[in-house]
């Protein structure tokens, strides 16, 4: 799946001026001659000789980065060719404040990855309040940062064991950092049909759920508290519904009676049943 992440950075309209790549202690390291095929691409690579996990891996690459605007990529995703031609037209129009930018989505399965199942349009300015509803940007495969916004915070919580990227986004948006939507750029997302993410653990989850409360105790308003265990309860709900139906049930049951959040019906249905539908949940 690297080469398809690598293969659509060298495709690009904007090539990017510096590209890292961390490998985070897979079987083995790549030769580094693996990347001359990536003729446009000025490639860092790196090995970490033991595993870091994800939040500490892209923190190393905040490090190593070098540039005025930071994407992110995943390997198991990819982007449209002119996914960072539109950032950049975004980015220029915004000037000197401190901003991330979010793309559209396509949806993928890993074994199809020619099927698309839906897409996601970004369309609409996110700020604090909009995120404390629900991850409303994505994972880290959409969204680039300017200097300005990554100054502002500390990276990645590397003691978060799932939700990084929405803890993330929170910090930000917190430290006054506004995300602006590139509608004409598209991120093509993965979605593993086996569940070997990391973020279909839900166990994971239910930890990083009750962090990430105790962390915004205090430093959001109390109706504002309200709306973010609502959203945090639905992610927990929907990462243990994929693994494990019934252990999922009570939770859906408290969330719905709870929270009143009426798209935590269709959790109702068993995952693997809404998959024969074709519905996946992302």
């Amino acid at each position: 799946m690297l080469i398809r992440a690598l293969r659509s950075i060298n495709e690009q309209t904007v090539i990017p001026k510096q590209v890292v790549v961390i490998d985070d202690n897979s079987d083995l390291p790549l030769d580094k001659n693996f990347f001359d095929i990536f003729s446009n691409l000025q490639v860092d690579y790196i090995y970490n000789v033991q595993s870091i996990g994800g939040s500490a891996t892209r923190n190393l690459g905040l490090k190593k980065a070098n540039t005025n605007y930071v994407s992110f990529l995943d390997d198991d995703d990819a982007w449209s060719p002119d996914y960072l031609r539109n950032v950049k037209l975004v980015a220029d129009s915004i000037g000197d404040r401190p901003a991330g930018f979010y793309s559209s989505k396509t949806f993928v399965l890993s074994n199809s990855l020619q099927h698309v199942l839906k897409k996601n349009i970004a369309n609409r300015h996110v700020v604090l309040e909009d995120l404390l509803c629900g991850n409303i940007i994505g994972g880290t495969s959409s969204v680039t940062l300017n200097r300005l916004a990554l100054e502002r915070v500390n990276g990645f919580d590397e003691n978060l064991p799932a939700l990084q990227d929405y803890d993330f986004w929170l910090a930000l948006a917190l430290a006054g950092v506004s995300f602006y939507p590139s509608e004409n750029s598209h991120m093509i997302y993965t979605i593993n049909v086996n569940h070997g993410q990391i973020s279909s653990n839900f166990n994971n989850h239910i930890r990083a759920s009750q962090i990430i409360k105790s962390k915004l105790l205090g430093r959001i308003p109390t109706k504002s508290c309200a709306k973010l265990h609502a959203s945090l309860d639905y992610s927990v709900a929907k990462a243990v519904h994929r693994r494990n139906y019934i252990k999922s049930l009570p939770m859906i049951f408290r969330m719905l009676v709870k929270h009143r959040r009426a798209k935590g019906v269709l959790l109702l249905i068993p995952y693997h049943a809404m998959n024969f539908f074709g519905i996946y949940s992302t």
